[in-house]
């Protein structure tokens, strides 16, 4: 794939209305140059996801490979996709390599305006390995890279939401947890959920009836007591547990056991996942 190091090539590319995908091995000072020239009316700039790219950059985390998403270029050489990064490629202050596409049609430069801005799933490892292990949780199935693309994109607001209220405690975030809160999405106040995480992750009570029983699963989660979350076949299910303190703190209960519930039945069917639900669950 040709690779391109300097403003006058990136430039002349433009111009001449390349159509095929290369590689840009893009400086500070190229970024830069991009972003003034070409970086016309796009949506603000959120810095925090700027900052999460720079530190993956700096890291050496950032992959330039096939199927990482391209810098995009409509045909009158506005970028409509990519400012992020190369804000990031400035604030890393290192030369990191994108890969470019120009040229395109402005039908899809709308598209994309209309849609919500989506993480780069290949250059977070941390969201990769989470949405891996939260597929598996729900489906019990190991999926390709592009059912779990198709997974991320159908469950993204669920999946961010949920990762955002957990800490990295060890023993809380884990997948398995992780999972019931994405079932619990769209079902359950989001208030409640963040409350049930923050007593989760901190084990420290907030004066609401749910503490005693979210820190009586926490400390099972922490000490690892693996019978508790053991079923008749001797396999691993958080989901009981979990599902139960969700349930009882969402009706406002005041639980005093951790009873098992009905787990759903997730199926993968065409591009995105259908969820069936029980009784239990509607």
């Amino acid at each position: 794939m040709r690779i391109v190091s300097t403003t006058e090539e990136f430039d002349f590319l433009v111009q001449t209305h390349y159509q095929e995908m290369f590689i840009l091995a893009s400086s500070p000072d190229i970024a830069r140059h991009v972003l003034d020239r070409y970086n016309i009316g796009n949506r603000n700039i959120r810095p925090k996801t700027v900052e999460r790219l720079a530190r993956l950059m700096r890291g050496g985390h950032w992959k330039c490979k096939r199927g990482t998403s391209p810098l995009k270029f409509d045909k009158s050489g506005r970028e409509f996709a990519g400012q992020h990064r190369l804000h990031a490629n400035i604030s890393a202050d290192m030369t990191v390599y994108f890969n470019v596409l120009l040229d395109l049609d402005e039908d899809l430069r709308d598209i994309e305006d209309d849609v919500a801005p989506h993480q780069n799933q290949d250059n977070d490892p941390n969201l990769k390995k989470d949405i891996t292990a939260i597929c598996r949780a729900l489906t019990g199935m190991k999926f390709g890279t592009d059912e779990e693309r198709r997974f991320y994109a159908y469950y993204k607001d669920a999946i961010d939401g949920v990762r955002s209220m957990f800490s990295s405690q060890p023993g809380v975030k884990v997948a398995g947890v992780m999972a019931e809160f994405i079932k619990a999405y769209e079902t359950v106040p989001i208030g409640k959920l963040k409350y049930i995480a923050r007593v989760l992750c901190s084990g420290i009570p907030e004066g609401l009836k749910g503490d005693t029983v979210i820190i009586k699963l926490r400390d099972l989660l922490i000490k690892k007591d693996t019978p508790a979350f053991t079923n008749d076949k001797g396999v691993l299910e958080y989901w009981s547990k979990v599902q139960s303190v969700i349930k009882t703190v969402a009706e406002d209960k005041n639980p005093r056991t951790l009873k098992d519930l009905t787990q759903p039945v997730y199926s993968l069917e065409g591009d995105f996942l259908e969820i069936i639900k029980n009784q239990d669950n509607i």
